[in-house]
């Protein structure tokens, strides 16, 4: 079964980028977080659609 939803832990470690770069995406809302609870959460929709815009940017 695929992943519906992953950690920040989960997310820093596939993504390879510092916790301080992965806070400025979500505040500038390149990356959408998804609040479950008390619980930060993102998508692989999300995380999918931040790799191709920082693809086509030239980086993260």
């Amino acid at each position: 079964m695929k992943k519906l939803m992953y950690s920040v832990d989960e997310a820093l470690t596939l993504l390879s980028i510092s916790r301080s770069r992965f806070y400025k995406a979500i505040g500038s809302g390149d990356l959408p977080l998804v609040k479950l609870g008390r619980r930060r959460m993102l998508t692989p929709k999300g995380l999918a659609a931040y790799i191709a815009r920082a693809t086509r940017k030239g980086g993260a």
